[in-house]
Order: C-alpha cells, then structure tokens, then sequence
C-alpha cells in the first residue's frame, strides 16, 4: 500500500474499531498495525481500550471513550449488558455516578482489563432471565432494568449495594422488585427489608 495519512486512513475506519479492522484497512500484518496504532496514540487520533485490541477513533469521533464505551464494550462482547450500580444511575435511581461501570458479560476463562470498567461473569442462565428487561440507553449498549438491577446486586457477589438511603424507588416499581426477586431466586423478605430501607421519605433503618 502507498503512503496514506493517518488522518485519511482513519477515515475509512469506523468510530469504534479493532486491530483487525485496522489490519484489513492497512493491508497490514498484526505487527506493523501495532506499530501505526502506537504512533496514531501519540498523535492524539487513538484512544485504546486498555489492552483489549478495541479502540477509539478520535479523528471520526472526538468524544471517544466518553460517547462510546457502550460501543466498544459491545465490541468485547456483542451479549455485555449494564448492570449494578452503573444501572441505577442511568435510570435515575442513583444521583451519584459510580466510580467505574458494572458490565455483566458471558462466563468463560478470562477477559483482559479494561480501565474504568468492572466485568462481571454472569451464566447462561443469567442472560436468560434478563430477556426482555433491557434495553439500549444512552451508554449504547442494553442496560438492565433499575428493579431487576437492583435485585441483582442482592443476588450476585462482586456488586456494591448502594449507601441506604441513596436510592429513589418509584412506588410503581416494587411489583417488579419482587418480580426479580422470583426470577432471581432472592428471598422476598430480603428485598421488602431494603425497600423499607430506600423508599424515600423516613432516614434509613440500620
């Protein structure tokens, strides 16, 4: 291939891209694409995704990770949903952002580190039972409904519970609160006992 700026190849390449995408563009072999993606780093037209071969381009999109790491999760894994505490602030239930975001994503041996970002192993079974209780919000990627986001933490290790207090339960989601609770196979009385605690009004219960 002759000589291209970076700038003109980038263009032909989406707003989120992989090493493999930038290896068809180039016409390159996985070597020499590392070493045009280090220099278009440097440039400041790159922002990658950790060490996961996922990327953000800046010259089609300057916002990068900030508009896209819904995109680029969906990148790692086309099946990775929004859950936790990541959920809840998207859906207003929460009024401060989480520190990093609560990714579930398929079980299997290991994903690589993404920085900003909690992965989360879930089961087969697992995306089962949140069909039909997502949908695609502003991160770009299907976020899970705040009742069953929030039973979710009840029910799985690795989730932070929220400070009490902190949460604003719609009175029209608590039917769907005990709903995942069946669902997820959470004790009723566990879920009634933190709905007490975040129904705003009244300081939390200890």
């Amino acid at each position: 291939m002759g000589y291209r700026r970076a700038v003109d190849v980038l263009e032909d390449l989406p707003a989120v891209f992989t090493s493999a995408d930038a290896c068809r563009v180039l016409g390159s072999k996985r070597v020499q694409t590392r070493t045009y993606l280090a220099r278009w780093r440097r440039a400041g037209h790159v922002e990658s995704l950790g060490t996961t071969g996922i990327h953000f381009n800046l010259v089609v999109d300057p916002a990068g990770r900030d508009a896209r790491i819904g995109e680029a999760l969906m990148r790692l894994s086309p099946a990775a949903v929004l859950v936790g505490a990541s959920a809840l602030f998207r859906h207003g239930w929460l009024s401060d952002p989480p520190t990093a975001l609560d990714v579930a994503l398929p079980r299997r041996k290991d994903y690589p580190d993404v920085p900003g970002v909690a992965l989360h192993p879930r089961s087969a079974k697992w995306f089962e039972i949140v069909l039909g209780h997502t949908e695609i919000g502003e991160s770009r990627m299907p976020e899970l409904a705040p009742g069953y986001a929030l039973v979710d933490i009840l029910a799985q290790e690795g989730l932070s519970m929220p400070p009490l207090g902190h949460v604003d339960i719609p009175d029209e989601e608590i039917d769907v609160l005990l709903e995942a609770a069946d669902a997820f196979g959470v004790e009723r009385f566990l879920v009634e006992r933190h709905i007490e605690r975040y129904i705003p009004g009244d300081a939390p219960r200890p």
